[in-house]
């Protein structure tokens, strides 16, 4: 199945947003924790290149931002990073990761408590769920 990548950015609402220079310095106080979360994101799928680019997204996502990186950032940004290969730049795939995030994931990766609560309830419902249906 190939993906569609128009329809991606019709999905986020991406098709006019201006494209920033995602180019960043590995600078951030917890900057050995994305390095280390890159080398765990889908290892063995990206090349060296590859995860070089994923973690400036994510060193930049957290600028732009101005949020502390979380983990399963990456998670989030890899998919969009392998669209790449279809010939979107860097910038399309921070923009597109960004939309994604703040549609659909925004609570979990805000620098506050919620987003933990949020995992945590959820995980209470998963585990009752299956609780009651045993």
């Amino acid at each position: 199945m190939e993906i569609d990548i128009n329809e991606w950015k019709e999905l986020l609402g991406v098709n006019n947003v201006s494209l920033p220079n995602v180019a960043t310095h590995f600078d951030l106080h917890n900057q050995r924790t994305i390095k280390v979360d890159v080398l765990r994101t889908k290892s063995g799928i990206f090349t060296d290149k590859e995860m070089n680019l994923l973690e400036t997204l994510l060193t930049y996502y957290c600028k732009d931002t101005k949020t502390s990186y979380k983990q399963g950032i990456n998670e989030v940004f890899a998919p969009f990073l392998l669209m790449m290969r279809s010939g979107i730049s860097l910038e399309e795939v921070y923009v597109m990761g960004k939309h994604f995030i703040e549609k659909y994931l925004l609570t979990m990766f805000k620098d506050d408590v919620m987003g933990i609560f949020y995992i945590k309830m959820s995980g209470f419902y998963i585990e009752t769920g299956i609780f009651i249906c045993e």
